[in-house]
């Protein structure tokens, strides 16, 4: 995955990052030393994307129409 490359960079000394807890509950490696964010603690905003061009399941599309009633929409 994206984030096991990241950290594989990190410990080949090209940098540091910032990642997702769960990246960190999951690396058994004692190659890199992890600290957490507090006070105020990081968030992010995520968005879902789909390619309106491809069959969409009726799952994905009830999963799309709770999101639309259910979530304010942001730009």
């Amino acid at each position: 995955s994206q984030l096991t490359m990241v950290q594989e960079l990190v410990s080949l000394d090209h940098g540091v990052s910032m990642i997702p807890a769960m990246a960190r509950r999951r690396d058994q490696s004692d190659r890199r030393i992890y600290r957490s964010l507090t006070s105020p603690k990081p968030m992010r905003t995520i968005a879902v994307a789909w390619n309106p061009y491809r069959f969409q399941s009726r799952l994905q599309q009830a999963f799309r129409e709770c999101l639309r009633h259910n979530v304010p929409e942001q730009d």
